[in-house]
């Protein structure tokens, strides 16, 4: 049997040896037809993303208004930048830096013809023009119902790029009848279908109503209103006609 000083020599020597085993290498990529490269480094290219852009806010020291100090978002920075010139080169036509503010260096690369911006609608006003005419596909996420259209119509029609827009209700806890032709769901439709139709240009434009139902189930909430409007029903037939009723 091997002593424990024989099995230590013999483990150093075989970590040794392995430490000299080289892995293989490709070295002619470069000698590889142009076309051929590039196809392989489009075969890398981010897939379609949903971007999620998170804004930070802060106050004007005189005047108080509200600006935004940075973009920050949820994806990491493409990994072609990083390989080596030609793949940068190659990701630099499709995918350029945006979400950028003079108050802060960063940014994220975007294919707006690929990707779907996601945010806040409280931070469609803050940003440029730079983005606003290039965006696509936007999902809002629609955190005051009441003055959506007052604050973001006419942002939104003034995208001349935008032809897919989601507007994802995010009133945590509020119950949506989504037959009831009175809840803003309809609401914003109409007014911004209304103030799509003056645009031929904007006839393609896409409008999704997406409902964020936060732990309430509307079968189970729309049964017991209906209980609740026959009960009060019954009590003021009973007071009215001053008889005798049964507990509902």
């Amino acid at each position: 049997m091997e002593t424990a000083m024989e099995q230590q020599v013999s483990s150093e020597t075989a970590l040794t040896s392995a430490e000299h085993v080289s892995t293989p290498n490709f070295t002619c990529f470069q000698e590889l037809p142009w076309e051929l490269r590039m196809a392989i480094w489009e075969h890398l290219l981010p897939p379609p993303r949903q971007i999620k852009i998170r804004c930070e806010k802060a106050s004007h020291p005189i005047h108080k208004r509200r600006f935004a100090k940075s973009f920050k978002s949820n994806q990491p920075l493409p990994a072609l930048l990083q390989i080596c010139h030609e793949t940068r080169d190659f990701i630099l036509t499709t995918y350029h830096p945006y979400f950028q503010t003079e108050h802060s260096p960063s940014y994220t690369y975007t294919s707006f013809e690929k990707d779907t911006i996601s945010l806040d609608d409280g931070v469609l006003s803050h940003l440029k023009r730079k983005e606003l005419d290039v965006i696509e596909k936007l999902e809002l996420a629609v955190q005051d119902a009441a003055y959506f259209t007052h604050y973001n119509l006419e942002i939104l029609k003034g995208m001349k790029s935008l032809r897919e827009l989601t507007l994802q209700d995010e009133m945590e806890g509020r119950i949506i009848a989504a037959w009831d032709s009175r809840s803003w769901h309809f609401k914003v439709a109409d007014e911004f279908r209304q103030a799509m139709s003056v645009d031929p240009g904007r006839a393609h434009l896409g409008l999704a109503m997406v409902q964020s139902l936060v732990s309430f189930d509307i079968p189970t909430w729309y049964m017991v209103l209906q209980r609740c409007v026959m009960y009060i029903i019954r009590l003021t037939a009973c007071l009215l006609t001053e008889t005798h009723c049964s507990t509902f």
